[in-house]
């Protein structure tokens, strides 16, 4: 208890009701006034709170004089964060009692790319996103090629970055221009299923490319001028058992799923309506189209887990289990810890006779 809630029960028992918090731990001499305090922090969010990517596509269907019918349907797919856990493992190394040894962490990608040419993982992994889904039709590597160099030299103005795929405004092919591609049949790709499907074999696959151009090489050798920033000291200091160094990469693991955000139509270049709002030459075009056609905010998740790298190391010791000091040694190091508790135990008596001093008798 504080010297203030000693003054004022009451008063410390009120800021405890109210769960307020006097900006300096608790132990202050003296209330915080009122118009002294912040806020109180903002909480943390669970892992449920995702990340949003959105994709149209559009089907042709019959034409009528006033142009063809096309039905779009934007679908809004949703990585979700699991957790964490251990990626590949990137250097060992095992130490004897006393030994050392250092080591340089070289990061291709930072040491290449101009400070203006930098993103973050997560940049870097919707781009490659947006440029996979742009040229997932395509049979040919160059066109991948080609739009994620046109996106990436674009990325201050490219909107598609933030989570809009192929067919969705602002998509990398239309050049800052608004529009979305055609898909062959309904039946082919509308399902919602067949869409989380394929976005999620996308995300894999953006998340591989990710990985390998940030790869990062953990080893005793680098050049001189980037040791004093690269390169970390290893140490045992354990006098009779041997530590094992394990570093990995740290990732991200996600979890995928989709929906039908919205379905709607339109006859040559009039605006887009939605399906609940159907003409009669329309109504008859998609009579056929109830078993093929998704259902507004219909769901689907796909069982495969998405791996993010990230740009963190985890540096992981590991105790020998045999020990490579002999008996007379660890019997010695034994009768010296026995030692030194001893003598702990004896200043702790000592300094609690000081503080109850022996009392006189009557």
């Amino acid at each position: 208890m504080t010297v203030e809630e000693k003054k004022h029960p009451a008063e410390g028992e009120k800021r405890k009701d109210r769960g307020d918090c006097s900006g300096c731990g608790g132990g202050c001499e003296e209330p915080t006034p009122g118009e002294c305090g912040g806020p109180a922090p903002v909480p943390w969010l669970p892992y449920d709170r995702a990340q949003y990517f959105y994709e149209g596509r559009v089907f042709a269907l019959d034409r009528f004089d006033q142009g063809r019918l096309e039905i779009r349907i934007t679908y809004q797919h949703a990585l979700s964060l699991v957790g964490r856990q251990q990626g590949p493992l990137l250097y060992t190394v095992t130490l004897l009692p006393g030994e050392s040894v250092e080591v340089s962490e070289f990061d291709r990608y930072r040491r290449v790319r101009a400070a203006e040419q930098r993103l973050s993982v997560h940049s870097s992994f919707r781009q490659t996103m947006s440029a996979l889904s742009e040229t997932s039709r395509f049979s040919s590597a160059s066109a991948y090629t080609n739009s994620l160099v046109d996106i990436r030299t674009r990325a201050d103005t490219s909107v598609s970055a933030g989570g809009g795929l192929a067919g969705f405004f602002g998509a990398p092919q239309v050049r800052g221009e608004f529009g979305v591609a055609t898909e062959t049949t309904v039946a082919s790709g509308a399902s919602v299923r067949t869409a989380s499907s394929q976005f999620t074999q996308n995300a894999i696959t953006a998340a591989q490319s990710t990985e390998a151009e940030r790869s990062v090489v953990v080893s005793t050798f680098d050049e001189a001028d980037n040791q004093t920033t690269t390169r970390r000291t290893l140490r045992n200091e354990n006098p009779c058992y041997a530590v094992t160094y394990y570093v990995r990469r740290v990732l991200e693991v996600y979890s995928a799923s989709s929906r039908v955000e919205s379905i709607e139509w339109r006859i040559g270049d009039t605006p887009w309506r939605s399906i609940e709002d159907r003409a009669a030459e329309v109504e008859r075009a998609m009579k056929g189209l109830g078993d093929v056609l998704p259902r507004p905010f219909e769901e689907a998740t796909d069982a495969r887990q998405v791996t993010l790298p990230t740009d963190g190391l985890l540096y992981e010791a590991e105790l020998a289990h045999c020990s490579s000091c002999d008996p007379m040694r660890e019997a010695r190091l034994r009768i010296e810890t026995e030692e030194a508790r001893i003598r702990n135990r004896r200043a702790c008596l000592e300094a609690e006779l000081l503080t109850h001093p022996a009392q006189e008798p009557a």
